[in-house]
């Protein structure tokens, strides 16, 4: 299923969605306005930008998907699904760093 087709037919939940995204993404200094971040989430045109500002909103959304999705299926909240939903938000900024923290490795 699409991200957009999971969210469309609630009008609240999109709103909510790009919301967090720019909010979750401008504390990490991400330039974009929210209206940069609702053209990227619900029709993909994209002015000049920084690629990494682009990739974050990108990721956030990809994040969010998966998130809904394991939550509908119940899925448990471990350190191991903490995990993957770090390494969906670091996917294309830190390729090699899937699943790790900014700071520290801590092991389990």
């Amino acid at each position: 299923m699409d991200y957009k087709e999971l969210l469309e037919f609630n009008d609240y939940a999109m709103d909510l969605t790009i919301r967090m995204a720019h909010h979750s993404t401008a504390i990490e200094n991400n330039p974009l306005s929210l209206a940069e971040t609702i053209s990227i989430l619900t029709t993909e045109y994209v002015r000049e930008m920084p690629q990494r500002a682009f990739f974050e909103v990108k990721s956030y959304q990809n994040m969010l998907f998966f998130l809904l999705e394991n939550l509908n299926k119940r899925q448990s909240m471990d350190s191991f699904f903490i995990r993957e939903l770090h390494g969906i938000l670091m996917n294309f900024l830190l390729p090699n760093k899937r699943g790790l923290s900014k700071r520290l490795i801590i092991p389990f």
